[in-house]
């Protein structure tokens, strides 16, 4: 309910900025987690700071509450965030298995490149 309370105050275009990284970090941290989209998004929330994203994918700790079962511990998990132009918000969860986060590259390709590191 807050997260719908803080999109539903904004204007267009920030409201649906709002909602997509609401929706990506949910969808990456539950994919991470193991329980996909099948478990209810509400039952996670996730608590976005405002301001604008980075160009590439940096983890900054983004608090978090899941209620309901299952209650994996969610420090064990970091989220990245990124928005790659103005069109895209993307985010990527991992297990955290160090107390640095990984560092993540990114790479452009095409689909003929991927193809031709297959042969």
């Amino acid at each position: 309910p807050q997260e719908a309370e803080t999109v539903l105050r904004l204007d267009m275009p920030p409201a649906t900025h709002r909602f997509l990284r609401y929706w990506t970090a949910k969808e990456a941290i539950l994919k991470a987690m193991g329980l996909g989209l099948t478990y209810p998004m509400k039952h996670l929330e996730v608590f976005l700071e405002s301001g604008d994203l980075a160009s590439r994918p940096s983890a900054e700790p983004i608090p978090m509450a899941l209620h309901g079962e299952p209650s994996p511990d969610l420090n064990q998990y970091w989220l990245y965030q990124w928005q790659s132009d103005t069109k895209w918000v993307a985010a990527v969860a991992l297990q955290a298995v160090a107390v640095v986060p990984p560092v993540i590259h990114l790479q452009t390709a095409t689909v003929q490149a991927l193809i031709d590191r297959l042969d």
